[in-house]
């Protein structure tokens, strides 16, 4: 199974999630958001996890 892309807005640590482990465990090789352009579109993955910014606000609870 080759690495796909997984494309990410940088820098990574603004996530919530370990990127980098979470790349490892699903073959994905991370590349900046920015340099999409650089790559097909058959090598970008499409499949990716879920990332959650540490700034994100929680969204408000319906009573």
């Amino acid at each position: 199974m080759s690495e796909k892309i997984w494309l990410v807005e940088h820098p990574l640590h603004q996530y919530k999630e370990d990127v980098k482990k979470l790349a490892r465990s699903n073959s994905l090789r991370i590349v900046d958001a920015s340099f999409a352009r650089s790559f097909p579109k058959e090598v970008i993955a499409t499949d990716v996890p879920k990332l959650t910014s540490k700034n994100a606000k929680p969204a408000a609870k319906q009573e």
